[in-house]
């Protein structure tokens, strides 16, 4: 009996990882753990269990009492108001905690504290699971940054895999030192020193009666058929609850013109009064690595954050705005809208 089924040809084979301008030296642990250092605990490679292939990974035994880490210093020339962005897959047997954090320095060697960092903590999931934060470089720049991989925990094992640091091309996400580069649609925006990651900044809105809105146009990288981009950002609700809606609006020209090519929206939930939370699309499971397909030919994006529930005069803060390439397991998903990277056969 003969069955219908789709091959893959030589160009879907091809990974979107080209995209990506990773900035660590082996990121993903294939044959070692060379370009790390072991600041705490006892690590090793492990040959079979990295993602999303069984590649290697990083291996630690989780110690009561003891912290594992592993550190990195990356040369990089990061102007001020750029940002930079941090993810690593991280996944335990028993209960833990990781931390990823990026700290900024002034000479190439890390050191020279340039007065910028950014870390996040949280539970590591059985199955993989993708820790990721955000950084804004200050006025006078960055030589270099420091990576920092930690996990603590009662017993068990942990692993950390695919980490990578990424010029984040939506500049000024971070608002560092003014709203340059922002549309300022609906409500009244100003620049405040406040937020989560150093130096502090971010953009404040009093409401209006349509809510409060704010965008900016990203150029994408280039890129032979389709890539995909991590989207995320976080905002405070001072007054009301409401939802933060994020909408990408993709065009074929370089500065947001053009045709439009597609439309996709994220939704953040307030959860608690004066908390940060955060928006994003990095929820999917590997291989797809949390990106947001594009459509075929998107050479710019139209970052909408929007706010349509709250009140005139309600309070909200955003911050940490980001968009980086991420890779996607095949250069074309059918998001393109045909399926030319694919062939058929009958076997």
């Amino acid at each position: 009996m003969h069955r219908t089924a789709l091959a893959l040809n030589a160009a879907a084979l091809l990974l979107a990882a080209p995209v990506s301008a990773n900035l660590l030296g082996n990121a993903d642990f294939t044959d070692s753990l060379s370009g790390w250092t072991i600041e705490g605990g006892a690590w090793n490679h492990d040959a079979t269990g990295g993602t999303p292939t069984p590649s290697g990974s990083a291996r630690t035994n989780l110690v009561s009492g003891t912290t594992s880490s592993l550190t990195q210093c990356a040369p990089l020339d990061a102007e001020a108001g750029s940002g930079l962005a941090l993810r690593a897959w991280v996944r335990s047997t028993g209960s833990a905690t990781s931390r990823i954090a990026v700290e900024l320095y002034s000479s190439a060697d890390c050191s020279g504290d340039a007065g910028a960092g950014s870390a996040l903590q949280q539970q590591p999931e059985v199955g993989w699971g993708l820790t990721y934060t955000t950084v804004g470089v200050p006025a006078g720049g960055a030589a270099s940054a420091l990576v920092r991989l930690e996990l603590e925990g009662d017993g068990g094992q942990a692993w950390v895999d695919a980490a990578s640091l990424d010029p984040d091309l939506a500049a000024n996400g971070h608002f560092t030192e003014n709203l340059a580069g922002w549309s300022l649609e609906i409500g009244s925006w100003t620049r405040v020193e406040d937020g989560l990651s150093e130096p502090l900044g971010s953009g404040r809105a009093v409401g209006a009666m349509e809510g409060a809105l704010i965008s900016r146009c990203v150029v994408l990288a280039a890129h032979p058929l389709s890539a995909a981009y991590l989207i995320s950002g976080r905002f405070n609700h001072q007054d009301d609850f409401g939802n933060g809606v994020v909408t990408l609006l993709f065009y074929e020209g370089l500065n947001c013109d053009g045709n439009n090519l597609g439309t996709r929206s994220l939704v953040g939930g307030a959860g608690q009064l004066g908390t940060w939370e955060s928006f994003s699309n990095l929820d999917l499971s590997p291989p797809l690595h949390g990106a947001e397909p594009t459509p075929r030919g998107a050479r710019s994006v139209s970052v909408v954050v929007w706010f349509p529930l709250l009140f005139a005069g309600d309070v909200v803060y955003v911050d940490d705005v980001s968009v980086v390439p991420g890779p996607l397991l095949f250069l074309d998903g059918f998001e393109s809208g045909d399926t030319g990277s694919w062939s058929a056969s009958v076997p």
